[in-house]
């Protein structure tokens, strides 16, 4: 939802400059790391929301506000699918983006289980959805279920990226950050090379949350000349 609406406000501050190129660089993370095995995901907010405030008040204002934050952005959330460990999706991640050094597929790639995930019930834990999602993105399933069926297939450049997401002080999800990078070279370089020019770069504005289109906006307009 956060990367839709700031999606929404970059088209909107933007508008026709073709002075600014915009780059996404994802930075990974995982909410429960310590997961085995599936859930329901309403089961598990529930719970959440008993330990909160003893009844399910929490649990019912949040799935609300959910579904009518998401229309505004074109997400129609769906609670009924399971959760667990997303470890194995951001494995087959890490391999789709070297796949396609424009990272076009693995953008693709990210936005369909993101999408089955939320909208369809589909868990992006589980292989199958994995493999199917990546399929639909014009990736090889085949390979992508080679790699899930190795435990070591880009598992240490998945806890590599971890490890500096966190160092980076990434702890939630979504976490926002944006900047303005005036000196980059003509070549553009992969999300790994671009974080060595974001050091350098002149920080904008964070937010730890999920924000408007028009918070977003705001955002932007604070970050560019």
């Amino acid at each position: 939802m956060a990367k839709r609406a700031l999606g929404h406000a970059l088209d909107a501050v933007l508008g026709a400059r073709s002075d600014v190129a915009v780059r996404w660089v994802r930075r990974p993370f995982i909410l429960r790391p310590e997961r085995k095995g599936f859930l329901p995901w309403l089961e598990v907010l529930t719970e959440l929301s008993y330990a909160r405030v003893g009844s399910r008040a929490w649990v019912d204002g949040f799935t609300r506000s959910m579904k009518e934050n998401g229309r505004e952005v074109g997400i129609e959330f769906n609670f009924g699918g399971d959760v667990g460990n997303s470890f194995d999706s951001l494995r087959a991640v890490a391999w789709a983006g070297t796949q396609d050094p424009a990272a076009a597929l693995q953008n693709a790639f990210c936005d369909i289980l993101h999408r089955n995930h939320f909208e369809r019930a589909l868990c992006v834990a589980k292989h199958e959805n994995i493999v199917a999602a990546a399929a639909e993105a014009g990736l090889d399933a085949e390979a992508c279920a080679a790699v899930l069926a190795d435990p070591a297939a880009f598992a240490d450049a998945v806890s590599a990226d971890l490890a500096a997401a966190a160092h980076q002080h990434i702890h939630s999800i979504p976490q926002v950050a944006l900047y303005y990078v005036s000196d980059l070279p003509a070549a553009a370089p992969d999300a790994k090379a671009l974080a060595d020019y974001v050091s350098h770069a002149r920080p904008g504005a964070e937010a730890g949350g999920a924000r408007s289109a028009e918070e977003y906006s705001a955002m932007l307009r604070a970050v560019l000349p």
